[in-house]
């Protein structure tokens, strides 16, 4: 019941609720534990729903068709992009323009300051992000309307850090905050673009 994307992280559930064969058969709050047993399980077709960290309603469905064991993985951090009807500013970009993400984080421990630059230019896209500069293949720019689409779905939260971003394109500036300690967006995004 973790973020799919890092197991070293522990994102728990607030509730999980189960259904057999369209029924309800089970609520379970698992909180603070990351591994759940269900041993009364019997055969039959289960939906597991819950909230992502992202405050959207997810399902998974399990058939049980013989007495074994199974294991089902529900990933916190999932969000449907094809339901998603966010305009993305990677996609608002005519010939000639950019916009900016500043991306903010202040902890106990840490203070740091990033700035991203993305630009549009003879029909390509560029992304400028620190010392780092490089063309973006269509997978890069999947990649950023994601993050986009993610943060712009990102509750508050209440951690010890504070990651504040700041998007600007031409007149209009959108300040987000995370104080999740969960999402790590900028992390994954640095390491798509750059790592792979």
């Amino acid at each position: 019941m973790k973020d799919c994307r890092d197991t070293s992280q522990h994102i728990y559930l607030s509730e999980l609720v189960v259904f057999k064969n369209n029924n309800l058969f089970k609520t379970i709050n698992p909180q603070l534990k990351n591994t759940q047993f269900l041993s009364e399980l019997d055969t039959g077709t289960y939906i597991f729903q819950y909230k992502t960290i992202f405050d959207t309603e997810e399902k998974t469905k399990l058939n049980i068709s013989e007495n074994k064991k199974y294991t089902l993985l529900l990933c916190v951090n999932y969000i449907d992009y094809s339901k998603n009807a966010f305009t993305t500013y990677i996609d608002q970009l005519k010939e000639n323009e950019s916009y900016s993400i500043s991306i903010a984080s202040d902890g106990c421990f840490h203070s740091t300051k990033d700035l991203i630059k993305i630009k549009r230019e003879k029909n390509n896209y560029y992304i400028n992000w620190g010392e780092k500069l490089k063309i973006l293949t269509k997978e890069n720019v999947l990649a950023i309307k994601y993050f986009e689409i993610e943060l712009n779905h990102l509750l508050k939260g209440f951690c010890t850090t504070q990651d504040t971003y700041t998007i600007s394109y031409k007149e209009t500036k959108k300040i987000i905050c995370d104080g999740s300690c969960n999402w790590k967006g900028a992390y994954y995004l640095h390491k798509q673009l750059f790592e792979k």
